[in-house]
């Protein structure tokens, strides 16, 4: 599996998670060929840097998190 993923696919699960939040992540991770740590180390940063770019606002920001860590509870 892969341990890196480019612009285009952590833009591809973005959108995933915020058009459909029910969506697991693991079958994301799958799909992409990426390790889940992996995926969810490069969301949460790509998550961070949204934020702190003006980018996307705080309850865009909680909201995906939210979804990311109900995941990895579930």
């Amino acid at each position: 599996m892969s341990k890196g993923l480019n612009d285009a696919n952590l833009d591809y699960v973005l959108a995933v998670i915020e058009n459909a939040p029910n969506t697991e992540l693991s079958v994301m991770c799958e799909q992409l060929q990426i390790d889940s740590r992996d995926l969810l180390n490069q969301l949460a940063i790509s998550v961070a840097r949204l934020f702190l770019t003006g980018t996307r606002d705080f309850h865009y920001c909680d909201e995906v998190m939210n979804i990311v860590i109900g995941d990895i509870v579930d």
